[in-house]
């Protein structure tokens, strides 16, 4: 756990507040996930989740999902609600994801983000994320291309 200097602090994600996070999915994103998408994806072992909590109001302001597979990691998801971005929120929530990736054995953390999305992109390319591709007309709501972004882990010398 991590907190900062104003106590938010990012946790494993409670399967209580699953809730919390689908609406923070809703308002943020034009094709969500579904509450019942994320309850599936808790109970899937690959699956990962942080949240941030606000310790004032004692909820979600922010969170993160990701999944591994052999030696990769894809962060499918990550959300701070627009009140609390610019704080740092979200770039704690990477560090946690990239460490979790890291101790599962990933060589790389991979991500897709809206072409348009500006701020989510300097925040992956601050992680060490760097562009790699593009998928042609992947979002809908509007229909948008994605950017590829991929984080090579590194490993320390023995």
């Amino acid at each position: 756990m991590e907190r900062r200097a104003d106590g938010i602090t990012v946790v494993p994600l409670e399967h209580s507040r699953i809730g919390e996070i689908a609406a923070i999915e809703a308002l943020c994103f034009s094709d969500p996930w579904s509450e019942a998408s994320f309850f599936s994806a808790a109970e899937n072992g690959m699956y990962s989740f942080y949240a941030a909590i606000d310790p004032v109001t004692g909820r979600v302001c922010g969170y993160g999902g990701m999944f591994t597979v052999c030696d990769s990691a894809e962060i499918a998801t990550v959300a701070v609600l627009p009140e609390y971005r610019g704080r740092g929120i979200g770039l704690m929530i990477m560090n946690f994801l990239i460490t979790d990736a890291e101790k599962r054995g990933a060589e790389a953390v991979h991500l897709e983000v809206r072409e348009s999305n500006l701020p989510a992109i300097a925040l992956y390319e601050k992680c060490g994320f760097t562009k790699d591709g593009r998928r042609k007309g992947y979002y809908r709501f509007p229909k948008e291309d994605a950017v590829l972004m991929t984080k090579h882990m590194t490993s320390l010398p023995l």
